[in-house]
């Protein structure tokens, strides 16, 4: 097994490679002409990057797409990323376009250049799309930006956006520092704190923790045979928690 350091190296690279993907798109948006740039051909090519990211890191089993989810009398709002289970057809694919019912989504995921903390909306949307998927298992509903909030990150109203969302939105990643994860019960055996939000800061791997936890969730055995390689940070990351915000909090 490689050392600690090895796998962080390792981990960090995945952030690096992300980051040069975005400023490569951006610098050919922006040139010839920085002044007339197309900042919603920069969103989308963003949310392309994170799709072939996710790609290349998880197998032909499932389908990565963008797209809506419909149900006989409800339809979600266009979801970035859409990730589903090539066992059930889908209503309708073309490409990377998708439109399908809930049985066979496994993961959805809102992609955000920067996402500001006191804007509720982005968050809302992210909510009730999950509660549009729930059916017993809570699935993966993400939240990535690539920047890190301007705000800080003890926001109020990002605060109460999370307390509303009661888990509904259970994984972000804030630019390549700040993880965020809903935990049912705490992972520390010592603590008897249960559904929560944990702000975490760690440095460089917040997009590779992000990944590792969408690929544990779509592989579970995975998750438990290489838990060494998916979370390498020595010890336990829970060392490096910010704060917590309890869903039954009162602010």
């Amino acid at each position: 097994m490689p050392d600690n350091n090895d796998l962080l190296d390792f981990h960090k690279s995945l952030t690096k490679e992300i980051k040069g993907l975005q400023n490569r798109v951006r610098d050919l948006i922006r040139h010839p002409f920085p002044q007339n740039t197309n900042w919603g051909e920069d969103g989308r090519y963003k949310e392309a990057i994170l799709r072939d990211v996710i790609k290349k890191n998880i197998t032909s089993k499932y389908k990565v797409g963008t797209g809506f989810i419909v149900e006989e009398d409800v339809i979600s709002t266009q979801i970035d990323i859409l990730i589903i289970d090539r066992e059930n057809p889908p209503l309708f694919e073309r490409d990377d376009f998708i439109i399908t019912t809930r049985i066979n989504v496994k993961a959805i995921i809102e992609v955000k250049t920067d996402l500001a903390l006191s804007d509720r909306q982005v968050i809302e949307k992210a909510t009730r799309n999950g509660v549009l998927l729930k059916r017993g298992i809570m699935p993966f509903n993400g939240i990535f930006s690539f920047e890190e909030p301007t705000e800080n990150i003890d926001n109020k109203s990002f605060r109460e956006s999370l307390q509303k969302s009661k888990g509904s939105v259970n994984y972000i990643s804030l630019g390549k520092d700040l993880f965020i994860k809903y935990w049912d019960r705490s992972p520390i055996a010592t603590e008897s704190i249960k559904n929560f939000y944990r702000i975490y800061e760690i440095e460089d791997i917040s997009f590779s923790y992000f990944l590792s936890n969408l690929i544990g969730y779509l592989y579970p055995n995975l998750e438990v045979e290489r838990d060494w390689f998916l979370y390498p940070i020595s010890g336990t990351k829970e060392i490096y928690k910010i704060y917590d915000i309890k869903i039954e909090e009162k602010l």
